[in-house]
């Protein structure tokens, strides 16, 4: 994932995962999504599902922190059903 320095309070930004197999091919295809939450402040998760871009890129567009603290962010892919 890129690095953001700090995100913006309740203002969309876009996340860009690369996916790259061992060898670092890239890995087209999968289905991905990123679980978005707070630890410390334990609310549900925030899911965008990321769009292919090719080349092993995908985008998830209008992501949104709708609050001032630390976040986590886990790239979920499925892969050939897996």
């Amino acid at each position: 994932l890129a690095a953001v320095d700090i995100p913006e309070v309740n203002s969309a930004f876009e996340l860009v995962v690369n996916l790259a197999d061992a060898q670092g091919a890239p890995i087209d295809g999968a289905s991905v999504y990123i679980d978005l939450t707070m630890p410390a402040m334990p609310m549900g998760t925030n899911t965008p599902v990321a769009e292919p871009l090719g080349q092993g890129q995908y985008r998830a567009g209008n992501v949104v922190m709708d609050m001032a603290g630390e976040w986590e962010l886990e790239v979920v892919a499925e892969i050939d059903g897996a």
